[in-house]
């Protein structure tokens, strides 16, 4: 299998500013600049770039929250994210994170409120704490305060 291996230390910056920041030791003057050339790129490479962004924003998490908290570089990543199309991407994965959560918590409660239904009725009909524990999963002083 052919390897190829490029020293990125070696390369112009003017030349070859994709290989070059390719790294996990950008600094937030290297990340600046990056974020000013995907701007300047905008759309036409959106899809490429976000391979891209994706690639080195998570080799570099402590500079990107470093720029973040810089006020008019948080801006202007917030126009990057949203023309490389990341912001669509994270709203649409905390939606189906919100759905299935909220899915979840609807099971939950409605098999909590079916065990109690259950547990009354075997109450009534004079079956015991153990039994009604043992049915429904309930606690005992649930089941004794019915």
């Amino acid at each position: 299998m052919p390897v190829q291996i490029i020293d990125s230390r070696k390369l112009s910056e003017a030349e070859n500013i994709w290989l070059k920041d390719l790294d996990n030791s950008l600094n937030q003057s290297d990340l600046l600049r990056i974020t000013s050339e995907i701007h300047r790129q905008g759309k036409k490479k959106a899809v490429r770039i976000m391979a891209y962004f994706d690639a080195i924003t998570r080799a570099n998490r402590k500079t990107l929250k470093e720029v973040l908290k810089m006020r008019e570089c948080s801006v202007e990543l917030e126009k990057i994210f949203e023309e490389v199309g990341l912001i669509a991407k994270w709203e649409a994965r905390g939606i189906a994170k919100g759905r299935a959560e909220g899915k979840a918590e609807g099971i939950a409660k409605g098999e909590a409120q079916t065990n109690l239904k259950i547990a009354k009725k075997m109450k009534k009909m004079g079956d015991s704490v153990k039994k009604i524990q043992a049915i429904t999963g309930l606690p005992a002083y649930t089941i004794n305060r019915m």
